[in-house]
């Protein structure tokens, strides 16, 4: 025969299987110290089906948050290794964001990513930055920031001076002879090849291939 449950006891269950479902989906840790207030939260985005992880920060506490000031960094992702030598876990690098503007009546915040990488000898390197300032710049190749992952990149450092801004050689695809006609059409002006048959560059004018020689002649 069959038994009705017991109303309340079915909406406490009812109730723990919601928590129990959304435990794995949503989780928040907050922390204040001597640089503020900092939070990390996920969820699942109903708008795109994805889960999203944003890294908050404020000056002052947790209750009494104030805005954040330029320069200041965000969030931190530090990528780890296990050495047995020193039984502990070494960096390998970071991914950086740090604000550029301070958060006083801001919908959004000017910003930058910093990628840090290290080297033969320990050295922290900046070799990406991407900088959303004047339309979004990227910076690529060598050290652009003079500090390590733990401190603070200027605002002055590592900007990029153009849209694409590398600090050492470029280096484009190479092909033996003139690029096929095809892969030279209306939306790729600009595009590039070097001819290592006949030492020139090939470059894309939207309709054919013009080619530069070596020697400045085109």
């Amino acid at each position: 025969m069959f038994k009705v449950p017991n109303p309340k006891r079915l909406t406490f269950l009812v109730l723990l299987l919601i928590v129990v479902s959304i435990l794995p989906i949503v989780f928040a840790e907050e922390v204040s110290h001597s640089k503020g207030a900092s939070s990390v939260t996920r969820y699942s985005d109903s708008a795109t089906g994805a889960y999203t992880i944003n890294f908050q920060r404020a000056r002052n506490t947790t209750s009494t948050p104030w805005s954040v000031d330029s320069e200041d960094m965000l969030g931190n992702i530090n990528f780890q290794g296990y050495d047995d030598d020193d039984s502990s876990y070494a960096s390998a690098g970071n991914i950086i964001g740090q604000t550029l503007q301070d958060g006083d009546s801001q919908t959004y915040l000017t910003s930058r990513i910093l990628i840090y990488a290290i080297d033969a000898s320990d050295n922290y390197n900046t070799p990406l930055i991407i900088d959303g300032r004047d339309g979004g710049k990227v910076a690529i190749g060598g050290d652009w920031c003079s500090a390590d992952a733990n401190a603070t990149c200027t605002d002055s450092e590592g900007e990029p001076n153009s849209a694409l801004d590398v600090n050492g050689y470029l280096q484009i695809d190479t092909n033996a002879g003139g690029p096929s006609s095809g892969d030279c059409g209306s939306g790729d002006e600009g595009r590039m090849k070097f001819d290592t048959t006949n030492n020139r560059i090939a470059i894309c004018d939207g309709s054919n291939w013009r080619y530069v020689s070596m020697d400045g002649t085109y």
